[in-house]
């Protein structure tokens, strides 16, 4: 049985192609433009590639540029809850986040009061003194060990925090950038050079 060719215009130069029914894509002997046969109920048509390469390329951009912007907005989440957790609130409901000079200074404190303990203990012969003392001097080494490495570990996690925000940003920045910049929709004729 004979194929039927069906005459449809290039969508670029407006040349007309025999085509077969069974035909989906087709590129132009004319112009050389890569075109899809679209075979409606009432008409067979073609449409420029181009044209839906830019617009998978533009619903591309904008899905990567909401998953960017749901990223930053969990990174920046887990972010307070982390640092609602490790922190204090100060008088007025403000964070203070943690850091080595309370811990320096506390021990600082209790060592003084531990050792001022055992000198007393020592010349007066009390034993609740020693225990006042040795119990000064072990919060005088715990409590600042612990609060030092719960500082730094509060500047890492901050450090990082930063460094993935900057990243995200940056790379949402870009994204905006090649959707908001896309190249203008060109006529689809070929260029002719001299």
């Amino acid at each position: 049985m004979p194929t039927k060719l069906t005459k449809v215009a290039c969508q670029s130069c407006g040349a007309n192609l025999s085509i077969d029914e069974s035909i989906r894509f087709v590129t132009c002997g004319y112009c050389s433009a890569q075109l899809e046969i679209v075979h409606d109920p009432s008409t067979i048509h073609s449409k420029l590639l181009e044209d839906v390469v830019k617009r998978q390329d533009a619903v591309e951009d904008e899905l990567r540029i909401l998953r960017l912007e749901k990223q930053i907005q969990r990174l920046e989440r887990n972010w307070e809850s982390f640092r609602a957790r490790v922190s204090t609130k100060g008088k007025d409901g403000t964070l203070i986040s943690p850091n080595k000079l309370g811990p320096i200074l506390f021990g600082l404190f209790a060592g003084t009061i531990g050792l001022i303990s055992m000198g007393l203990a020592a010349t007066e012969r009390q034993w609740v003194l020693a225990l006042l003392a040795i119990g000064a001097l072990m919060l005088a080494y715990f409590v600042p060990h612990h609060g030092i490495r719960r500082a730094n570990e509060f500047a890492m996690m901050r450090s990082r925090y930063i460094e993935k925000r900057s990243r995200l940003r940056s790379q949402l920045s870009s994204a905006e950038r090649t959707l908001r910049f896309a190249p203008m929709k060109r006529s689809g004729k070929p260029s002719r050079s001299s």
